[in-house]
């Protein structure tokens, strides 16, 4: 009869009895083994060292899932939770393991990618040919947005070449070296004035940048596995910036997104705050801290950037974003310090835009405004005066494009306030402050789009402020009120001057081969409204115009009848009538009105208060920006799937087609 266990026994822990297992069943097989090894036999209970090692394969990959994200530096407070003394006799033993397994699974899915990524390789007469012929963006960029494992110049790239031709290359540093080649790729080279050679080596370039977009996007950036890494998420950031470059920003912004989630898990606002912490104490500096305090300033940096950019909110504004770094050292400004601070204040830009959303009270919206310009300007008063002088005759650098984003943000700060139709002091000071302000964006545009290189992956994220600040100045510097004659007179013929240089930029960078979609429909578009403004004095007829602005929405803008007695309202919203025939198309225009119908949208999402009929007259220049919760402006105007220009830009509001040829301005 078998003696029950005793209570210890029953009580041990199933991972305990499991260890207590082995270590017999390990025990008794080294007996056996010297008994099989005195009789001068082998050992039977060997396993096969490969079939060992296929077991060992095939229990790491069983527990790998591209979705899971497992990385290779889980932060200790998340691995607390679930392995402690409590819960495991032997941690030490058990995270060896983990991580054991989880480097043979990350090698097992880089050597797959290994050939798919080595024939991307162009020859070193290629490479040269495209690194030496393009602006050496990578300086700009280390000066601005500096990221761990990233190349310092493209000179650098090109200086490593030997090594990323081995067959053994480090297949991330591979990675990171074509995702360079492929950002720079994209621009024109400027070498040759031959049209059929030029036009046979963008056609290669742009092949080569989209077949490494894909490759890594198949083959790296699918597995949260390798990204989960601090050079897994500088590759991430690469791969944004060429997303950006091809004109796909919605992809872009998805997958910064997701790398925000991944550098989350993996502890990165944690450590940059103990980073900062130490060296404001007892100045330890970790190289490793280090690597990943700049590592996660960069991705907030162009999260902000990129929020304030396309109009979204960053995901990153809830971390505080500061840094310990002087703004100037020596008296040169630091332009990644300047580009910190400036984003960490730009981020309260969203706040006007739910205020405004939600018709806050004027002054608060004023003096949240206020308070955005406010430390905007301060920022820009500790730096010196002579670091915003430049001359056309100077070289670009990071210095020029951190100063037109600086603009850029005032801008953003006062659009909400330009754009009411409102005669209180505070919306017409606004007004004023935003015209200054996006003065100073297209006089600064027009120096940094010059200087760029055809094909900068940055280049349509700058037309498009250019093309917001030009539609401004446009509909405010032709709807100033004047009320008394106190009033500030406007300098309108100064400021068409400064929109008509902006279009004819837009028309010259239109001719670029990459690149320039953006470019051609801005210049038709605010050729189309200026047109439109020169005819405000036709006392015979209504006109009207519907465009999107990628920032605002979609704009009804209407030039009305100037008569001692206005209209009756069935005439002011039936009587649209395009400008010319030959550019106009109303049959394609949703904007302009149908019999019996009206043409204002009264969605309780408007910017603005909306008045119909009789009341929609402020003075001869009336406009609406409607916000329907229906409409997506970001998708039509800013997400192009290919380089094609006859493909973009085909949206249903437009009512010029590209085909046309418009007047100059």
């Amino acid at each position: 009869m078998a003696s029950p266990r005793s209570r210890q026994t029953q009580r041990l822990p199933s991972r305990l009895r499991i260890a207590q297992l082995e270590a017999q069943v390990s025990h008794l097989t080294k007996i056996v083994n010297a008994i099989e090894v005195r009789l001068d036999g082998k050992p039977s209970a060997c396993i096969d060292s490969a079939l060992a090692h296929d077991l060992e394969v095939e229990d790491s990959e069983s527990e790998h899932s591209d979705s899971d994200i497992v990385t290779a530096e889980e932060p200790s407070h998340l691995r607390s939770l679930f392995q402690n003394d409590w819960l495991s006799v032997d941690t030490g033993r058990h995270d060896e393991q983990q991580r054991g397994r989880r480097a043979k699974a990350s090698a097992h899915l880089l050597d797959a990618a290994r050939p798919e990524l080595q024939k991307l390789i162009p020859t070193k007469e290629e490479t040269r040919d495209t690194i030496m012929s393009t602006h050496d963006w990578l300086s700009m960029l280390q000066l601005m947005l500096p990221q761990p494992f990233a190349a310092k110049s493209q000179r650098e790239m090109m200086e490593n070449y030997e090594e990323i031709s081995q067959p053994n290359v480090d297949i991330i540093r591979m990675t990171t070296w074509l995702l360079e080649l492929a950002i720079t790729a994209l621009q024109v080279p400027q070498g040759s004035n031959i049209p059929e050679y030029n036009y046979q080596v963008v056609q290669r370039r742009l092949g080569f940048s989209r077949a490494v977009s894909e490759t890594v996007e198949k083959t790296i950036l699918a597995h949260d596995r390798l990204l989960g890494t601090l050079e897994g998420l500088g590759i991430a950031l690469h791969f944004i910036r060429l997303q950006i470059g091809h004109g796909n920003v919605q992809k872009a912004w998805i997958r910064l997104r997701h790398i925000i989630a991944i550098a989350e898990l993996m502890g990165l606002p944690k450590t940059s705050k103990l980073f900062r912490l130490k060296n404001f104490g007892a100045s330890i500096n970790d190289e490793t801290l280090a690597l990943k305090a700049q590592l996660w300033e960069s991705i907030c940096s162009v999260d902000r950037l990129l929020g304030i950019m396309i109009n979204l909110p960053p995901d990153t504004r809830r971390y505080p974003h500061t840094t310990s770094l002087d703004l100037v050292v020596d008296g040169v400004v630091q332009p990644r310090v300047y580009l910190s601070q400036l984003t960490e204040i730009a981020v309260r830009v969203h706040d006007l835009e739910y205020m405004s959303a939600t018709h806050e009270p004027c002054t608060k919206l004023y003096a949240l405004a206020l308070d955005i310009a406010r430390g905007v300007r301060n920022l820009g008063f500790r730096t010196p005066a002579s670091w915003w002088a430049h001359d056309a005759m100077d070289d670009l650098r990071a210095d020029h494009v951190v100063q037109m984003l600086h603009y850029c943000v005032i801008m953003r700060a006062y659009l909400p306030l330009a754009l009411r139709h409102n005669r209180e002091e505070e919306y017409l000071h606004g007004r004023l402050a935003c015209m200054e302000a996006c003065t100073s964006v297209a006089q600064r545009y027009q120096f940094v789009r010059r200087k760029l290189a055809p094909g900068m992956f940055a280049s349509r994220m700058l037309d498009l402020q250019a093309f917001t600040a030009s539609v401004v100045l446009l509909l405010t510097s032709h709807s100033w009120p004047s009320m008394d004659q106190s009033s500030i007179l406007i300098d309108k013929p100064r400021l068409e001057g400064i929109v008509s240089q902006v279009i004819e930029l837009m028309r010259e960078r239109s001719q670029d081969r990459v690149g320039s979609d953006f470019a051609e429909h801005g210049m038709r578009t605010l050729s189309a409204l200026k047109k439109l403004l020169k005819q405000e004095n036709d006392v015979a007829r209504v006109q009207e115009l519907t465009l999107i602005v990628p920032l605002l929405g979609k704009m009804h803008i209407r030039s009305n009848v100037v008569t001692a007695q206005a209209p009756g309202p069935a005439t002011q919203l039936h009587s649209g009538v395009p400008v010319d025939s030959q550019f106009w198309k109303p049959q394609e225009q949703t904007g302009l009105p149908v019999q019996g119908q009206s043409s204002i949208n009264t969605s309780p999402y408007m910017h603005d208060t909306i008045q119909t009929g009789s009341n929609w007259q402020w003075n001869n220049l009336s406009w609406i920006i409607e916000g329907d919760a229906n409409s997506n402006f970001f998708e039509d105007p800013l997400a192009f799937e290919n380089l094609d220009h006859t493909t973009v830009w085909q949206n249903p509001y437009y009512s010029i087609p590209l085909a046309a040829e418009m007047p100059s301005p």
